[in-house]
């Protein structure tokens, strides 16, 4: 009896939360700690860990991430312009990568080895500025300054994606604990703060992803908010980051919009994989979203290359779980040389979301930067759904329309003065801009289709 006593008290412990079984005088918050590089900032430390370290890695997954431009972007007062959309441009006018500026006024762009890029396109309340022959990072950053008022606070958006599976089970429970208490911790100091979160596993789980509402008490959880599934170390990572990055809804005008990313895995390697690797990358870039991964302990030299390249292509820096807390299994060292502090996770998560969250106030009586007059063009209606008519006052020598990608769905050369009609039927429902020039003039207009 004694002994059937003892083995029903075990089990039980064993599947007590693991909030119930942390020491009481452990603070639970503090039981994971964090250190976060900057591969951008160290640029050429990354070259050679690239060559040096992870060949084999970058030959297994080719993503676009070769050939590196940085754009800044400031009104004619010299205020950094946030959320203009940036486009890198090859000879055919095809973009090769998009981005927004973060509120630096700043924002990177890629493109392969093979490509050759002639020109960046910076768009900004419906005008369209151009710099040709851009020169690459190594040379020196591509400036814009541009008519644009002064910008006041829009708040942050920030997403949570965090890896539900079985060898996630040693940090799942402070991970969720970390991330309620940085919540809470926004909330008060940062205005505007919006966040969501949500959970993944792999195909043929109890979920594939499964949004949820961090609660300020660990204890009051769905059942389902634990870490389980998951046959080995290669997870859904492509498909999970599509869904937060189209998914949630991102505001266009907000300060930042941050995507946190706790995993410990690697992305399916099945055919088309690194495709879709590099489309997400691709989506997420165009959208402005900042993608913060954070490795947890059992990620291999792999996974690690491809947080660092998801960090790198959104402009952000690559975290980790080091040993330094008192929950969690051994953490791989990543191939880093310089120093770094540790920090707890939660303590981390709160300076992070207010370091992007420091945007100026508008002074008050400050006289709004001059803006460049606009044509009489009119498209309507807007939004359309079979037809839009446009009405030039004057002749054009060409018209060009592109897709939120920066992909050219339609051209049309020399339209005289006076009213044309564009078919949108074909068009998948979205934003396009539509590009008129006229003796290297430019005027952009915006048409949303839908159905």
């Amino acid at each position: 009896m004694k002994n059937f006593l003892f083995t029903i008290t075990a089990l039980m412990c064993c599947y007590l939360p693991a909030s119930a079984q942390h020491d009481s005088n452990e603070s639970p918050t503090a039981a994971l700690t964090v250190a976060n590089w900057n591969d951008l900032a160290h640029w050429e430390d990354w070259q050679q860990h690239r060559r040096a370290t992870f060949q084999a890695d970058a030959d297994k997954w080719p993503l676009p991430l070769h050939q590196r431009y940085r754009v800044l972007v400031k009104s004619l007062s010299g205020q950094p312009v946030r959320n203009c959309t940036v486009q890198l441009l090859d000879n055919s006018g095809e973009a090769l990568w998009l981005s927004q500026t973060n509120a630096l006024g700043q924002a990177e762009l890629w493109c392969k080895k093979d490509k050759k890029a002639e020109a960046i396109r910076v768009y900004f309340q419906e005008q369209a500025y151009t710099v040709d022959s851009p020169q690459p990072f190594e040379k020196g950053v591509n400036h814009f300054s541009i008519p644009a008022a002064c910008q006041p606070p829009a708040g942050i958006d920030v997403f949570a994606l965090v890896d539900a599976t079985h060898s996630m089970r040693d940090e799942f429970d402070a991970v969720i604990r970390a991330l309620a208490k940085s919540q809470e911790k926004a909330r008060e100091t940062t205005p505007d703060f919006k966040i969501q979160s949500m959970l993944f596993r792999d195909y043929g789980e109890r979920f594939l992803t499964l949004p949820i509402e961090l609660a300020g008490e660990a204890g009051k959880r769905d059942f389902r908010w634990q870490a389980a599934g998951g046959g080995n170390e290669m997870e859904p990572i492509d498909t999970a980051l599509m869904v937060a990055i189209q998914s949630h809804n991102w505001r266009p005008e907000a300060d930042a919009r941050l995507l946190l990313f706790f995993t410990d895995a690697i992305p399916k390697t099945d055919k088309g994989a690194a495709e879709r690797l590099a489309k997400a990358l691709k989506l997420a870039s165009a959208a402005g979203i900042t993608i913060v991964p954070v490795a947890c302990s059992g990620l291999t030299q792999e996974g690690e290359f491809l947080l660092r390249s998801l960090a790198m292509a959104t402009y952000a820096p690559y975290a980790f779980l080091t040993d330094g807390g008192s929950q969690g299994d051994i953490h791989r060292r990543p191939a880093i040389t310089g120093e770094m502090e540790e920090q707890s996770l939660d303590t981390w998560l709160i300076g992070l979301i207010q370091s992007l969250s420091n945007v100026s106030d508008c002074p008050e009586a400050s006289p709004l930067a001059q803006q460049a007059p606009s044509p009489a063009i009119r498209c309507y209606p807007n939004p359309a759904s079979e037809q839009a008519r446009l009405q030039l006052p004057v002749a054009i020598s060409r018209l060009s329309v592109r897709n939120s990608l920066g992909q050219v769905v339609y051209q049309e050369a020399a339209l005289a003065a006076g009213m044309h009609t564009l078919d949108v039927r074909s068009w998948a429902p979205g934003a396009y801009w539509l590009e008129l020039e006229e003796e290297g003039v430019m005027q952009v207009e915006r048409l949303v289709v839908g159905r």
